[in-house]
């Protein structure tokens, strides 16, 4: 009832008794239930109501499918029992043992359900109930042990495995890191002598498919050296059924084995157990390896044999991967060879001191420029800022009939309209302000030669038009004068620009275009003729040094070579001069630098300007990558291998699949 002040008087609800919590039981409201004995226990109940509750409450949450609870209030119900109920002890106990069953611990319920069977003699048909259920748990305890022992030897053998597989790996690291540069003979007669000493064998062969059969390629003794007449020491019984049957094949001694009873050589040699792994890659047979015991009793362990297959999986790899380098290689040598004598026949009929490079871009420039200096075409020279596109002007000018004649450059985006048009056409005197004097012209000094027109995607219209005129004419009227002037002008223009484009803007004369494009000759940016770098970077080195050859190879040693191949070049073969002449005065390289394009960033072209890259496939992402890490490194593969979060293994497959296994070395 409420007071005046407007406080109402609390009721207390009395706790709920034990047949209404069994009613909610029954009447499929668990939760309920459950909740309410549990609010009951809090209240401090008598021995026998809290028991009640106890075994209310694990019922409730079993129905809920709460083993942890369930569990949790059979043993307060056992603990009550025994303190209080010792009648019920019997019956608590069993239904704590059904429990710890259902639970899936079958030891904890075999030691309960012994305890209520011992208190249950009273209740025959509980005591049989709780003697069926010890049963139940003793069974299920020895299936379990059973199991776990299997699961024991399972993980044993798979420990094993890999302790036999780390092995292997460790062995391959520890190789390579001995001797980066081994052949494979090396690397092979490594592995075998660590394979030798693990599995306790006496020798190890590794035998070769060839035409005639298979050939010890490597012997190696427990001793770790070389075995004397190897072949006749080696069952070719055994290699020929592993390499046939394409599995690992273990005999203790083979001559008393049904398999090898016939085989001449298992008597002769007398071995005391052999084992022979099949060497394949790809499901091609490539060799067989081969550990015996000729002096050693005993046969080889599991572990041995799984080894011996392990290296086999190795040596595969390593023995496909070397032939296919070594055809790769050769192959690639045939192709540079050719080119190189390309290249020369070409330079001893054709003067060009200045492009140096053996890569068929750079031969079919010089091929271009060999039949422009031959014919009086107008040339147009196309390629990314620094490609050195004067040096090709000046090439094609010196191998043509006008070679004794001048040669005058002028670049186009480096003067203002009136001053460019002024440069290249001349002016009679006070044909403007300051011109005090005339000029005649960069034409008419040209004449009987050549006039290089560099970057002429910037002339402005207007000299565009005058320019025109003189090549249909073949006059030049200076500023400020009545006179023309004939002119025998040769045209060699260059541009880093897509003319294309500046005639589909309209900022470039279409009908200009087509007469200086007579022929056209594209130079490659250096990224695109990595191979050329060694021969550009000492042709610079000996033009700093006066052709001193000793010093030159003192400034150019691997390692800085290793480091040029790395760069990026966006300057392509002036940023390289300028970097060898740092390298020559200062005795280091200078740090790369990566310049920012802003034109190509706004157009999204990669064209022929120095304004950006394309964005690079794949493959040129990995060799920029991996040439990164090395050059940060210093050329050490090992920390380079770990910076790119590769085995060092790895580091050499990528190596020689981008052909930088011969350029690139740890250290000098």
């Amino acid at each position: 009832m409420a007071s005046k002040k407007g406080r109402a008087t609390a009721t207390v609800e009395p706790p709920p008794s034990a047949s209404s919590l069994r009613e909610l039981l029954e009447s499929g409201k668990e939760i309920q239930a459950l909740r309410k004995a549990e609010k009951a226990l809090e209240a401090g109940p008598g021995p026998s109501e809290s028991l009640a509750l106890h075994v209310l409450a694990a019922h409730a949450a079993r129905a809920l499918a709460d083993t942890g609870l369930e569990l949790a209030h059979w043993r307060a119900a056992e603990e009550t029992a025994a303190a209080h109920v010792p009648g019920s002890l019997g019956a608590m106990r069993l239904q704590l043992g059904l429990a710890e069953l259902r639970a899936g611990d079958p030891g904890e319920a075999e030691r309960v359900l012994k305890d209520a069977v011992a208190v249950l003699g009273d209740d025959p048909a509980e005591r049989a109930r709780a003697e069926t259920a010890l049963e139940a748990a003793r069974a299920r305890k020895a299936d379990r042990v059973s199991k776990e022992r299997k699961t024991k030897e399972h993980h044993a053998l798979l420990a094993s495995q890999r302790v036999g597989r780390a092995r292997v790996y460790r062995m391959l690291e520890k190789l390579y890191e001995a001797d980066p540069e081994a052949t494979v003979d090396s690397v092979l007669a490594g592995f075998l002598d660590e394979l030798v000493a693990a599995t306790d064998a006496d020798r190890g062969f590794v035998l070769l498919k060839t035409t005639d059969g298979y050939k010890v390629r490597v012997a190696r003794d427990k001793k770790g050296s070389d075995l004397v007449l190897p072949h006749v020491e080696v069952s070719q019984t055994m290699v020929k059924t592993a390499a046939e049957e394409g599995r690992t094949v273990v005999a203790t001694r083979p001559a008393e084995d049904p398999r090898f009873a016939s085989s001449k050589s298992a008597r002769k040699l007398a071995l005391k157990a052999v084992c022979a792994a099949p060497i394949r890659f790809r499901r091609e047979p490539l060799g067989v390896v081969v550990l015996d015991r000729k002096e050693s009793e005993g046969g080889f362990s599991k572990a041995s044999e799984l080894l011996a297959g392990d290296f086999a999986r190795g040596a595969a790899g390593l023995i496909y991967r070397s032939r296919r380098s070594d055809a790769e290689r050769a192959k690639h040598a045939a192709q540079i060879e050719e080119w190189v004598r390309d290249a020369e026949r070409l330079r001893r009929r054709f003067a060009a001191p200045r492009l140096v490079g053996k890569t068929p871009g750079m031969i079919r420039v010089l091929e271009l420029c060999e039949k422009a200096a031959a014919r009086p075409l107008r040339v147009l020279i196309r390629g990314e800022s620094g490609t050195g596109k004067e040096a090709v002007a000046r090439t094609i000018h010196e191998n043509s009939d006008r070679k004794t004649k001048p040669f005058v450059a002028v670049n186009c985006a480096a003067m203002a309209e009136d001053v460019l048009e002024s440069e290249l056409f001349g002016h009679a005197a006070g044909a403007f302000t300051g011109a005090a004097q005339a000029s005649k012209g960069l034409f008419r000094s040209a004449h009987g030669g050549t006039l290089f027109l560099d970057e002429i995607g910037s002339a402005s219209p207007k000299v565009q038009g005058t320019l025109l005129r003189v090549i249909e004419d073949g006059v030049v009227r200076p500023l400020g004068s009545d006179e023309d002037h004939k002119v025998d002008v040769r045209l060699i223009s260059a541009t880093n620009e897509d003319l294309e484009d500046l005639v589909a803007s309209g900022s470039f004369r279409d009908d200009l275009f087509y007469r200086l494009n007579a022929l056209t000759i594209v130079l490659p940016p250096l990224r695109e003729r990595r191979d050329d770098i060694p021969l550009l970077a000492r042709h610079f080195v000996l033009e700093a040094l006066g052709k001193d050859e000793d010093r030159a190879d003192d400034v150019l040693t691997r390692a800085v070579v290793a480091r040029l191949l790395a760069r990026d070049w966006p300057g392509n073969v002036r940023e390289l001069k300028n970097t060898i002449e740092t390298l020559v005065s200062v005795g280091e390289l200078p740090p790369a630098e990566r310049r920012i394009r802003r034109r190509e960033i706004a157009t999204g072209k990669p064209v022929w300007k120095e304004i950006g890259e394309p964005v690079p496939t794949l493959r040129e992402a990995e060799f920029r990558t991996i040439c990164a890490a090395l050059t940060a490194c210093e050329g050490n593969k090992l920390k380079a291998a770990r910076m790119l979060g590769i085995s060092r293994r790895g580091l050499y497959y990528l190596l020689e699949a981008h052909g930088l296994d011969g350029e690139i070395v740890r250290r000098d």
